[in-house]
């Protein structure tokens, strides 16, 4: 009797999250997903018995282990488990912004009290007093658990009580949290010893392989589009050491990596090469890169195993993986397990011989959308597979030992995004990023080219992550692209300072322009003031323009910068600034960094008076931070204006800890006669 497989793969993947400079993750999702997901898919598929590949990107798996391991300093989390009656006028809305991030119907609309919260915030009445903070962040952390941690006494008693949760209660509520991410990577390593499942892997920090090592491929599927050019000698061995590096994490961690998904299932002949050579056994993508390889796309063409370059390929059949990750959470839960078994059924129908039917998509991110996270569907789809008499479940190791592959003539190269690479090279964003990361690869092979620092070369490494370029460009929409763009920045800004360096200016830039809006008072007449540091009469800064840097802060950092003034000497040959702070640090690990433009550099050391040895640059630090700036020593442009970047960093002895504003550059007026642009504190 024939045999059709189901090759069924979860893949589970988050950014790196961690800021290269002041080591606290920007985020929480990797937290949030491993109390609702990662715990709770692997529970469903070996509860009932049903056998599957869990794609587990090693990137993913290291910010897990931080958290487990209590090493991760989550800035979210770290505002959620503080007292709301201490937060202060930046943290606050903040908090309340991340507070809200959940599904409304099957997170937020269970839990009452929470429920009651959102219709108050939808009607603009969100003055949420302290108490109600509280019961937002309880009912946050209550709304992300999983089925499994639901469970738990703690978590069912919360659940209950539903309202006037006290610190205690919150306190209890975190600890466990933590207590039960720290189960995960032992289950599946458990999992996997019992035989219930295998573990695939994606290279470490998710690069899209095939630009990295040969980014005329790009071309292939976009033959009109600009492409940077890029060292793509020296990424090449950065490719093969992101799949080293993935192997030998994945080793020591417990897990025998044969297959990897490649990173949005970008594959090229370079990539397929690489993978073999590396001793992988197979690899996985989308279905539209077979119908390209082949010239043509029949069903039965994707229930085959390829083989190309020595590595064997399986292409995922898009119509079904659709079905689950984006349209069964509309339908009835168990008759969308019987609708997908009766799609099974009728492939099966026409593999007179048999074959593999794949089903692979994204493993945590389409639950949210479906009611208790997807358990009723995915309960009755593995029952179902496990007892049918044709259809057999099974890991795509254990398809691959029961179906000979067929070689495979040519390999199109491209990913499961329109089997191109369109969502991470082509749009001028992300090119400038790749121009970017260009120019910091090669500083780095010059400055340091036997790989002594390991800092600098993890950072390059996790710049490398396809996330950063997902966020650019206009095809991906979020509220958090400018802090996606600023952490792809303070990467490269990493490599440069672990090699004792400047970065140059333009790492300080955001690559999406969009203009900072704040406060803004421009100056009403020139100002001559002493550059003493010292209080001055109110009359010496009168003329002087304002902007208000605490406007559009509320995705940063703990803020001391507040605002500027600024203004020009009456011959407009010198630019006057006073930086505002809410206390000016007197020890030697504390100082200001001035970036203006490519031309002039300097740092204010608070402990000296802010003397700087900058021969163009006048600055003192006493009471103020006052600086002025010869504007000849400014970067002219061609068009008239004089246009500059500045970029103040408070920065300690542990790197930075403030930039201000975070994205989008602000406007320093003279008048109508003088526009200078992008500045950056």
């Amino acid at each position: 009797m024939k045999t059709v497989h189901v090759a069924i793969l979860w893949h589970m993947h988050q950014p790196y999250y961690r800021d290269p400079v002041s080591g606290r993750y920007e985020m929480p999702w990797v937290f949030l997903h491993a109390i609702k997901d990662y715990y709770d898919m692997l529970h469903l598929a070996t509860h009932n018995g049903c056998p599957c590949t869990f794609n587990l990107v090693p990137s993913l798996l290291k910010q897990l282990e931080d958290y487990a391991s209590g090493q991760a300093h989550d800035k979210i989390l770290e505002l959620i488990a503080r007292d709301p009656g201490l937060l202060n006028d930046e943290e606050r809305p903040l908090l309340l912004r991340y507070l809200f991030y959940a599904n409304e119907r099957h997170m937020i609309g269970p839990l009452p009290r929470y429920r009651e919260f959102l219709e108050r915030k939808k009607a603009g009445r969100d003055n949420f007093n302290a108490d109600e903070i509280l019961d937002l962040q309880v009912l946050f952390l209550l709304a992300w658990s999983g089925n499994e941690l639901k469970k738990e006494p703690l978590v069912a008693e919360l659940v209950r009580k539903g309202r006037h949760f006290t610190h205690q209660d919150k306190q209890r509520l975190m600890a466990l949290q933590l207590e039960f991410v720290a189960r995960i990577i032992p289950a599946y390593r458990q999992a996997v010893a019992d035989g219930l499942i295998e573990i695939s892997a994606t290279p470490f920090y998710h690069p899209i392989l095939p630009l990295l090592i040969n980014m005329e491929r790009a071309r292939e599927a976009m033959p009109g589009s600009t492409f940077p050019a890029i060292a793509n000698e020296l990424f090449a061995k950065d490719a093969t050491q992101q799949v080293r590096m993935a192997r030998e994490y994945m080793e020591k961690l417990g897990f025998a990596i044969q297959g990897f998904w490649p990173s949005e299932g970008s594959v090229s002949p370079e990539v397929a090469r690489l993978f073999h050579q590396e001793g992988v056994q197979w690899i996985c993508t989308d279905e539209e890169i077979l119908g390209r390889s082949l010239g043509h796309l029949e069903r039965r063409d994707i229930s085959q195993v390829y083989t190309y370059e020595g590595v064997r390929l399986l292409f995922r059949d898009r119509e079904l993986s659709d079905l689950v990750g984006f349209n069964y959470s509309a339908w009835n839960q168990t008759d969308a397990a019987h609708d997908l078994i009766g799609r099974l059924e009728r492939i099966a129908d026409t593999l007179p011989d048999g074959g593999i039917i794949p089903i692979f998509l994204d493993g945590e991110n389409a639950w949210e959308h479906y009611a208790e996270d997807g358990r009723y569907f995915l309960s009755s789809l593995y029952q179902q597979l496990r007892q049918h008499p044709l259809l057999k479940p099974a890991t795509i190791s254990e398809c691959l030992e029961h179906h000979e592959a067929r070689p495979l003539p040519r390999l199109h190269s491209g990913s499961w995004i329109y089997a191109s690479f369109s969502t991470w090279a082509g749009h001028h964003e992300k090119n400038r990023a790749w121009e970017l990361l260009n120019a910091t690869r090669l500083f780095l092979e010059k400055s340091d080219p036997d790989q002594r620092n390991a800092k600098a070369w993890e950072a390059i490494m996790a710049a490398q992550g396809s996330d950063w370029f997902w966020w650019l460009g206009d095809d991906q929409h979020s509220e958090l692209k400018d802090l996606f763009d600023l952490l792809f920045r303070e990467h490269l800004i990493t490599v440069y300072r672990s090699l004792d360096q400047n970065p140059p200016s333009n790492l300080f830039t955001p690559i999406r322009q969009q203009r900072f809006k704040s406060p803004h008072k421009a100056p009403t007449s020139a100002i001559h003031p002493i550059v003493d540091g010292r209080t001055d009469s109110f009359f010496s800064w009168l003329g002087a323009g304002y902007i208000d840097l605490r406007a559009n802060q509320s995705m940063h950092r703990k803020q001391n910068i507040r605002g500027l003034q600024y203004g020009y000497a009456a011959d407009g040959q010198t630019l006057y600034l006073k930086v505002l702070c809410h206390e000016i640090p007197q020890d030697a690990s504390h100082s200001l960094e001035l970036l203006a433009g490519t031309t002039a550099y300097a740092t204010i050391p608070f402990h000296t008076g802010g003397h700087t040895s900058q021969p163009h640059i006048h600055s003192a630090v006493e009471n103020e931070v006052e600086i002025a700036i010869p504007t000849q020593a400014l970067e002219q442009h061609a068009d008239g204006d004089t246009h500059f970047t500045l970029t103040f960093i408070h920065h300690s002895s542990h790197g930075e800890i403030e930039r201000t504003p975070p994205h989008g550059p602000a406007f320093l007026e003279k008048g109508q006669d003088l526009l200078l642009k992008n500045w950056v504190v």
